[in-house]
């Protein structure tokens, strides 16, 4: 049995009422413990936070990671700049992997098992016109 999840969101667009109530709906289905929490996933001291805070509250690293913060640029492929591009790499590449290597490594030093489930945007397959 699970004894608690980390709802974890990007800092962009945090809706609290909507995390409260998938909070209450994991409550109803699971009768575990939850917890919704609002960090950058692009910055990695953030990341680093809110996994001791974690392990401050529960005494030990989740042994479950979900990573599916996700953004989408709405620029066209020639008006796309560099700087909406990074942020979108920074979100989807660097989010996970340091999200990941964080967990993981916490896990190792507790010598705990554990599991990493990444959630594709669902715009992988999805061609949109004029959209980079």
């Amino acid at each position: 049995k699970v004894s608690h999840f980390i709802l974890r969101y990007h800092s962009f667009n945090f809706n609290m009422s909507a995390s409260r109530l998938v909070e209450g709906r994991l409550a109803l289905v699971t009768g575990s413990n939850h917890t919704a929490v609002k960090y950058d996933v692009t910055d990695f001291e953030s990341v680093k936070g809110l996994l001791k805070s974690v392990i401050e509250k529960y005494g030990k690293p989740p042994c479950i990671l979900v990573n599916s913060a996700g953004i989408v640029s709405i620029n066209g492929a020639l008006e796309e700049t560099p700087e909406t591009f990074q942020r979108v790499l920074d979100t989807h590449l660097k989010g996970t992997f340091f999200t990941s290597q964080a967990v993981c490594r916490e896990l190792v030093t507790a010598k705990m098992t554990g599991a990493v489930v990444n959630v594709s945007s669902r715009t992988v397959g999805v061609t949109v016109e004029n959209c980079s």
